[in-house]
C-alpha cells in the first residue's frame, strides 16, 4: 500500500516552518483539519530548551488527540538550530485519524528539511511529552540501539494497521475493522452459491464494513457494471460465469471500485485502501480465496466480460523471432593502391 496521504504543505505552514528554522520559535506543532494542515500552537524560547519542555510541549495533548511538534533545541548543526520531530497520535484518536497522520509524515518532514531533525519519535501517550518522560525514551533508544527511518515508518504503518476497534459489531479474523452482522450473513450466503453479488462499502463515521448490496446476477457482467457506483468507492464479490476457448469456467472475483470522475475525501480512500488487503486476506475465512481474481477499478467499464476474461487469461505476449538485417549491396572490391 502507498503511505502517502495527498496532503500538501500549505505556503502558511511553509512560512512558520521557516520562522522555526530561523529560531523564533522554539515549539511548531502542525494539525491536520479538513485534509488540510494548519499551524497550532506556536511558541517562543523562555528558557534553555530542557527547562522549556514541560511548560511548552506537555500542554499540546489537552486539545488534539494528534499533531506534529518541531521542538527547536539549543544546539546548532552546519544547517542551523537542530530539532526533535514528534508525532503524537493518541490510542483513543479514531482509525482514519491515525493513518492520515502517519501517511502525511514524510511530506511534513520534507518540508521542513530532513537535516534539521535531530531526532524523531512517534508517541501515543501525555506523558512522553514530559521532560521525564523524554528522558525514559532516550534510555530506551540507547538501550535497544535506534531505528532508521525506514524502519521507523514500516514499524509505525503496521502498528496502526493492527490497532484493534472497540466495537458491538462481528469481527472477522485477520481483519482490523468491525463487520456489520449483515455483512457477514452475506459473506455467507456468497460462500454458500445463494446470492453471486456482493457489495460492501466502509462506514467512515462508525468505522465499520457494513453491507450495501446482495443480488443474483447469474454471472452477468452488464448486471454487475449496473451495480457499481460512479460517486462512491466500494468493495464487491462476484461470481462470474463465462466461456473461454469453447469451455465453460466459474470465477470469484473481488473488485475494488474507487471512481475517478467525482473526488473522494482523502480519508475514505485511506479507509479502503488501507483495509482491501486484510479484507481480502480475510475472505479466507468465507471461501477459497487462493485463485480469487483480485482487481481495482475506477469505472463501471472495467468489469465488462471481455475485461474480466482479460485479467483472468492475459493473452500471452507473441515474441518475434529476430531477423538479421540485410548486409550492404554487392560492391567491386577495392583497389589497393602502391
Amino acid at each position: 500500500m502507498s503511505h502517502r496521504s495527498g496532503i500538501e504543505v500549505t505556503e502558511d505552514i511553509k512560512n512558520d516552518m521557516a520562522r522555526a528554522r530561523k529560531g523564533d520559535l522554539r515549539v511548531l506543532q502542525i494539525i491536520i483539519e479538513n485534509e488540510s494542515l494548519k499551524a497550532g500552537t506556536c511558541l517562543a524560547p523562555k528558557k534553555k530548551w530542557e527547562e522549556d519542555f514541560d511548560e511548552q510541549l506537555a500542554p499540546l495533548t489537552e486539545s488534539n488527540p494528534c499533531f506534529y511538534a518541531f521542538y527547536r533545541l539549543d544546539s546548532k548543526s552546519s544547517l542551523g538550530y537542530e530539532f526533535i520531530l514528534f508525532s503524537f497520535i493518541s490510542e483513543t484518536a479514531a482509525v482514519r485519524d491515525k493513518m492520515i497522520y502517519a501517511s502525511t509524515l514524510s511530506a511534513v518532514k520534507q518540508a521542513f528539511g530532513g537535516g534539521y531533525i535531530s531526532k524523531e519519535y512517534t508517541i501515543n501517550s501525555a506523558s512522553d511529552l514530559t521532560w521525564k518522560g523524554h528522558q525514559e525514551q532516550i534510555q530506551l533508544d540507547e538501550e535497544d540501539g535506534p531505528l532508521t527511518e525506514a524502519e521507523k515508518m514500516k514499524e509505525e504503518i503496521k502498528r496502526l494497521e493492527t490497532t484493534s476497534v472497540t466495537t458491538k459489531k462481528e469481527t472477522v479474523a485477520g481483519l482490523t475493522f468491525p463487520v456489520t452482522s449483515e455483512a457477514v450473513a452475506a459473506l455467507k450466503e456468497f460462500a454458500a452459491g445463494i446470492v453471486d453479488y456482493v457489495r460492501l462499502a466502509i462506514d467512515v463515521k462508525q468505522e465499520h464494513i457494513c453491507l450495501e448490496q446482495t443480488d443474483i446476477f447469474a454471472g452477468s457482467t452488464t448486471m454487475f457494471s449496473g451495480a457499481v457506483s460512479t460517486t462512491s468507492p466500494n468493495y464487491h464479490l462476484f461470481k462470474f460465469k463465462y466461456e473461454h476457448n469453447g469451455k465453460a469456467y466459474k470465477k470469484d472475483c473481488f473488485v475494488y471500485s474507487i471512481p475517478s470522475e467525482v473526488t473522494v475525501p482523502i480519508k475514505e480512500k485511506m479507509l479502503y485502501a488501507s483495509c482491501k488487503a486484510s479484507f481480502v486476506s480475510a475472505l479466507g475465512n468465507f471461501i477459497q480465496n487462493e485463485n480469487l481474481l483480485s482487481i481495482e477499478i475506477d469505472g463501471p467499464s472495467e468489469v465488462s466480460q471481455q475485461a474480466l476474461i482479460s485479467h483472468i487469461h492475459p493473452q500471452a505476449e507473441v515474441k518475434k523471432g529476430f531477423s538479421k538485417p540485410a548486409g550492404p549491396a554487392s560492391r567491386r572490391p577495392r583497389t589497393k593502391r602502391t
